[in-house]
């Protein structure tokens, strides 16, 4: 699930469908999402709960396309500039001041340069520091992620790995999952090089900045203005972080 706040991409996608975590997740961004249909339950809290979002399946102001070099469900695009005129023609676009101080750990903070993610068997995720820009580079598996547009490396200022709780609904022939996130629960922040064992929250306040971080000693590392990398990680999956 990506966020996009004042960079508005050229190409948005691929847009998949809503479940209630997402809404959840957006809820906590103050964030409108953008979906293409949804679970039974997911589209019935939008509607009991009359929230705003941007679903391909209902006619509005706002393009959807597939393109042919996927196939479906994964390629439905759309454009963030239709996407940036929808909120703002629906009054639904905000203003927020966001600090600039760029946020530090503390020099006793063990190492952090790799991070491997695994979900299950096949699926994993590597973040590998980058000392030059003082980055952190994604890769899917052993292949470096780039952007589709100007086919540059995937760089990110931060990872989060927030551990969940993630179950099959019972009775569900689709194996969607009920994941709870209100409770939050341990993470790890891997920052400038280094790592921090912690927990994870999110903020669902007036002032709602998503999700977050608090290191061993409960002191919250702000990490307003970064472009965050936040992995939600189950009990079955791994994590590995190496020096």
């Amino acid at each position: 699930m990506a966020m996009f706040y004042t960079n508005d991409p050229g190409v948005v996608g691929p847009i998949r469908s809503a479940r209630p975590y997402f809404l959840e997740l957006s809820r906590y961004f103050q964030g409108v999402l953008v979906h293409d249909g949804g679970s039974p339950e997911a589209l019935g809290q939008i509607e009991q709960r009359n929230i705003s979002t941007i679903n391909a399946q209902s006619p509005g102001s706002v393009t959807f396309s597939r393109q042919d070099d996927r196939s479906a469900p994964y390629n439905l695009y759309t454009q963030g500039g239709q996407l940036r005129s929808a909120l703002n023609s629906l009054g639904l676009n905000q203003t927020r001041q966001v600090s600039t101080r760029i946020p530090e750990v503390s020099d006793a903070a063990e190492s952090g340069r790799n991070a491997v993610v695994q979900y299950g068997n096949r699926r994993s995720s590597r973040f590998v520091y980058q000392s030059a820009s003082g980055r952190y580079s994604w890769l899917r598996g052993s292949t470096q992620a780039t952007d589709p547009v100007n086919g540059q490396p995937v760089l990110v200022d931060a990872v989060l790995i927030a551990r969940i709780t993630a179950q099959v609904l019972p009775n569900d022939t689709e194996g969607r999952l009920y994941i709870p996130l209100d409770s939050g629960g341990e993470a790890t922040l891997l920052l400038g090089g280094r790592t921090v064992t912690g927990t994870w929250r999110p903020d669902g306040s007036e002032q709602a900045s998503g999700i977050v971080f608090l290191d061993g000693e409960g002191t919250q590392v702000n990490l307003a203005g970064l472009k965050v990398w936040a992995s939600f990680v189950p009990g079955s999956g791994t994590v590995s972080v190496s020096p």
